[in-house]
């Protein structure tokens, strides 16, 4: 029977591309139902190519070290299996109205191929793509180049199926567990709430030499909310976006699509509400980062929507928590758009009620907040964004003529930021109020500040802990002010560039933040 016979004899008249996602998410749903298993329902789903490219039984053979006549008899076997559990469920295939060619999914294309069985092949092909469909003045982020692909005309033959995996991406298919081979299928532990803890501690302790293994050992063992449940399954999804969007790499985008996507699926409207204005902010940061603002506005004016309707029940304050940086995400990427300061204002005078709520304990369950100087931190430090945003040039990154009044407020903002920022023990605020102390000294043509700052970063950097985007941030900005500042060529190369998920092809091509790199004109 032909695919289109397929689609057809199981829902009449419903899009080939979103039945392939709504299948491949209805058969991770109901898999137990015949005692499948995760591994061998991917191993299916891969040889049909249902979300993908379909992968050769050879080649499939080959990466998991058995034989194909082996390969053969477990796919003869899931058949048989899918079979039943698709003659007892109903298939609900719903549309999804994403735009497959909207910088968002072209992103989220990006962020899947991290995962295909050849990654460099597949981002060749999306270039390829993008660059005969799409005008100069519409294509997708950059990122660090790769090292692609030189047959030149295979990327263009690969770059046809590219329109096929957009739909299917738009139509959001459950996330693939990490691909297994022989060399990574070592394990400590195989108990899921065991895996989860120890990728926990790692990050709280900045273990990242153990996150690669720790986040493979994890996602084996948590394949989907079969292995331990959904609230252990989504804290997974949420930390593995957290590691990976602190690397600033693209797959974190995979991480918070999958986690809003399973967090709809929850029973309990508290904890559903919760869990996807948190993924739904995620999605927004990744966009951020890879430079597109305009959609991140959009994704985080939505997070701050479902904070003002939701109903989060005994989860208000981390919600109106989640809330506050939502807000204060809003300032910094409108801030950066160059949104009209009244607009700007509006949105920091909400964060600034939010904060006092949390600080006054109204309507929160539990009394006051215990984390007020984390929230007072984080609202001088968008106030004082915005305050140097919209008073510095963005060609020459020195002070603009604003006036007296508008010039004291800043400097009464960058008080207060420092004040704040020094009171904090957090390894990545610290790290971030250096940075920002950095572009202050730029704009003030201030070497001696410029030395402190860059002291505080690198001292902290190398005995207590680095984010490699962070540093990658600091590098960039003095290396983009040298022309402005020659006196910043004394200072040494930033301490803790690399780290894990840092590789070729999948982080920004431009460090992000704010004023970082003077623009030309002016």
């Amino acid at each position: 029977m032909s695919r289109p016979e397929i689609v057809e004899r199981l829902a009449p008249g419903a899009d080939p591309a979103h039945l392939r996602a709504a299948l491949a998410t209805h058969l991770v749903r109901f898999r137990t139902m015949d005692r499948l298993n995760s591994e061998d329902l991917w191993l299916w789903l891969d040889a049909t190519g249902l979300t993908s490219d379909p992968a050769p039984v050879t080649q499939i053979a080959q990466d998991t070290g058995v034989t194909r006549r082996t390969v053969e008899r477990r796919l003869d076997a899931v058949d048989a299996s899918i079979a039943r559990i698709l003659t007892a469920t109903r298939l609900l295939a719903h549309d999804v109205s994403a735009d497959p060619l909207d910088a968002v999914n072209l992103l989220a294309l990006r962020s899947e191929a991290s995962n295909a069985a050849d990654p460099g092949r597949d981002s060749a092909a999306l270039d390829a793509f993008t660059a005969r469909i799409l005008p100069r003045d519409a294509q997708p982020p950059q990122l660090t180049k790769p090292n692609h692909y030189k047959d030149k005309d295979k990327r263009y033959r690969d770059s046809w199926r590219v329109p096929s995996r957009l739909l299917t991406i738009a139509a959001r298919p459950p996330l693939r567990p990490p691909r297994l081979v022989p060399a990574t299928r070592l394990s400590l532990t195989d108990d899921p709430h065991d895996a989860l803890r120890q990728l926990n501690q790692a990050y709280a302790a900045r273990r990242t030499d153990l996150y690669e293994f720790l986040l493979s050992q994890a996602e084996r063992a948590i394949p989907d909310v079969h292995a331990a449940g959904p609230q252990t399954r989504l804290a997974l999804l949420e930390i593995a976006h957290v590691i990976t969007r602190d690397a600033e790499n693209v797959v974190a985008l995979r991480y918070a699509r999958a986690w809003e996507l399973e967090a709809a699926a929850l029973p309990s409207p508290h904890d559903r509400e919760l869990a996807v204005l948190k993924a739904r902010a995620g999605q927004a940061h990744v966009c951020q980062m890879f430079g597109l603002l305009d959609s991140a506005n959009q994704l985080y004016r939505s997070a701050a929507a479902i904070a003002a309707t939701g109903e989060f029940g005994p989860h208000r304050r981390e919600a109106m928590t989640a809330l506050h940086d939502v807000l204060g995400q809003i300032v910094f990427t409108e801030a950066l758009i160059g949104i009209r300061r009244d607009t700007v204002a509006a949105v920091l005078d909400r964060m600034a009620a939010v904060a006092d709520e949390l600080a006054d304990g109204v309507d929160v369950p539990g009394g006051p907040y215990s984390g007020a100087l984390d929230i007072g931190y984080t609202l001088a430090r968008r106030r004082f964004e915005a305050e140097f945003a919209f008073s510095t040039s963005k060609h020459t990154l020195s002070a603009l003529p604003v006036g007296r009044v508008r010039d004291l407020a800043l400097h009464r903002a960058y008080d207060a930021f420092s004040t704040l920022s020094a009171a904090l023990p957090s390894t990545h605020r610290i790290l971030a109020a250096a940075d920002l102390g950095m572009a202050w000294s730029i704009r003030e043509r201030d070497m001696a500040t410029a030395r402190t700052h860059f002291a505080r970063f690198a001292h902290v950097s190398e005995h207590v802990g680095s984010f490699a985007n962070l540093s990658y941030r600091m590098q960039s900005r003095i290396r983009s002010a040298l022309g402005l500042m020659p006196d910043l060529t004394e200072l040494p190369e930033v301490p803790g560039l690399t780290g894990p998920w840092r590789s070729r092809g999948h982080v920004p091509q431009m460090a992000t933040g704010l004023l970082v790199h003077p623009q030309p004109g002016g």
